[in-house]
């Protein structure tokens, strides 16, 4: 078994150019370890946790990332139901030993996508 996960995470900039909006969008690949990541089970999701700005997830989630047991936890996507997030804890003892960057790419976007 494979004791490591390589994830890609994509992250927006929004930058303001003479009242235009320009946006840079990048990915980033990381690799941790998985036994350092919680998988939130499904029983432990609030009702309605699906709806924009349940504050409920956010309590689960500052919990979880004060008690510092984890590197990361993994959370269901509350726009695409059959994929997953994960959500990094920088407050991990030792959190850079344990995340390694592999890259970080600049994604070249569509015109048309933005209009």
């Amino acid at each position: 078994m494979i004791n490591q996960l390589v994830y890609k995470s994509g992250f927006l900039f929004a930058i303001p150019v003479n009242g235009v909006m320009f946006f840079i969008i990048y990915i980033m690949t990381i690799e941790m370890k998985k036994t350092l990541i919680y998988t939130l089970p499904d029983q432990s999701y609030p009702k309605d946790w699906r709806v924009i700005d349940n504050l409920e997830n956010k309590s689960i989630g500052d919990k979880l990332m004060a008690d510092q047991n984890f590197i990361g936890v993994k959370v269901r996507s509350a726009i695409n139901t059959l994929e997953y997030n994960y959500l990094l804890n920088p407050l991990f003892p030792k959190y850079h030993d344990y995340i390694k960057i592999l890259s970080v790419d600049k994604l070249e976007v569509d015109a048309r996508l933005i209009k």
